[in-house]
């Protein structure tokens, strides 16, 4: 008996857990801040510009082709200043063998006789030389030069590409700044043609306004809504075109989609 009121309450506390679960969860999703670009300011949901601009230099597949680019024609560089090294070097050479030598040997006498002599020994000589062609001497100095212009050149193609990527972010991030107010512009028409669509429908039925009148307000509601729905494209694609410009998504639940 025991243990059955021991199984009962161990389930219960397991279902009463899971339920609790679930309603922190609910809470969770429902307290979660959904983006409205018709409410909100987009500038307050994604980072500042400052940390957009560091972003969009970090994540450059162009700025990592003219990093490549400086550090191979630093290493070209450094090639070309210690090209005068190939002139320079240690000439060795060695050899064991049995070798025979003609020598004169002395035996007592007056006159020395010549003897052949043979025996196993170690040959070696060792050496250093430098040369230099005259050509190489008076071009050293040209093509030091031009090596080092190329890296100079290098880094500056990589510092304009910076200049120009600063450039397109703050074009870019104020340009979704423009278009959310264009957009808000744009949905507030639509809403004020909208109410006046009803009124003008209304005070047809009543007779009060002529057909041509409310087919006049209807073509202006019609109006409304197309530059609602291009105002609205605008603003998602220079929202993604920022995201791609920066390497970063910003992750909001956009509300138009």
């Amino acid at each position: 008996m025991f243990d059955m009121r021991k199984k009962t309450t161990l389930f219960i506390f397991f279902v009463l857990l899971c339920f609790s679960s679930l309603i922190i969860k609910a809470q969770d999703e429902t307290n979660a801040k959904v983006f409205d670009p018709i409410i909100d300011d987009i500038s307050k949901y994604i980072p500042p510009l400052d940390a957009l601009i560091d972003s969009a230099i970090a994540n450059s597949p162009y700025l990592k082709f003219r990093d490549a680019e400086v550090v191979v024609n630093h290493y070209k560089y450094l090639i070309e200043k210690n090209q005068y090294l190939r002139n320079i070097g240690i000439d060795m050479y060695g050899r064991y063998g049995r070798l025979d030598y003609w020598s004169l040997v002395q035996s007592g006498v007056a006159l020395p006789s010549e003897g052949n002599i043979t025996r196993d020994e170690w040959i070696y000589s060792i050496g250093a030389y430098m040369k230099m062609p005259l050509f190489d001497i008076l071009k050293r100095k040209t093509t030091m030069n031009l090596a080092k212009k190329e890296v100079e050149q290098a880094l500056n193609h990589r510092n304009e590409l910076i200049h120009e990527i600063r450039k397109e972010v703050i074009t870019q991030y104020n340009d979704l700044l423009m278009r959310q107010r264009l957009l808000k512009i744009a949905n507030d028409s639509q809403l004020t043609y909208e109410i006046q669509v009803k009124m003008a429908e209304q005070q047809f039925k009543n007779g009060q306004l002529p057909l041509g009148e409310l087919a006049r307000v209807m073509d202006f509601y019609s109006s409304a809504k197309s530059e609602y729905e291009q105002q609205r494209t605008a603003f998602i694609t220079s929202y993604s075109l920022l995201e791609i410009l920066t390497g970063v998504e910003f992750n909001l639940i956009n509300q138009l989609q």
